[in-house]
């Protein structure tokens, strides 16, 4: 026969305890015993499902946050890569214009002293 370790908490501890002689009882009877080790063991694992149930609905909700952010910061970065290139072409723009503006006046200024 195989060993089992039962986890109980304090309160079904001092009931045991209250109640010796039936708990004895209830263990001698083979029958009994396995029925409700059966049923111990079956709220553990219905427990372990709902809590890994509970985690999972946890992690997929993260997953979700974590896409959108994803998503979010792609559209960001593309974003900022459509102001960079307005920004830089805008840039260009003002430099050659500045350069114009500075031959004219290099023009003028020697025209003025020839």
């Amino acid at each position: 026969m195989g060993m089992m370790e039962i986890w109980i908490s304090d309160e079904e501890f001092e009931a045991i305890k209250r109640n010796k002689e039936k708990a004895l009882e209830f263990l001698n009877n083979g029958d009994k015993l396995r029925t409700y080790l059966l049923s111990l063991k079956f709220k553990f694992l219905m427990e372990k499902l709902n809590n890994l149930e509970e985690r999972l609905q946890e992690v997929e909700q993260e997953y979700r946050k974590l896409k959108a952010f994803e998503s979010r910061a792609f559209e960001d970065k593309e974003f900022l890569l459509r102001i960079r290139r307005e920004l830089s072409i805008e840039n260009s723009n003002l430099r050659r214009k500045l350069n114009n503006e500075s031959n004219l006046s290099k023009k003028s200024i020697c025209e003025d002293y020839s």
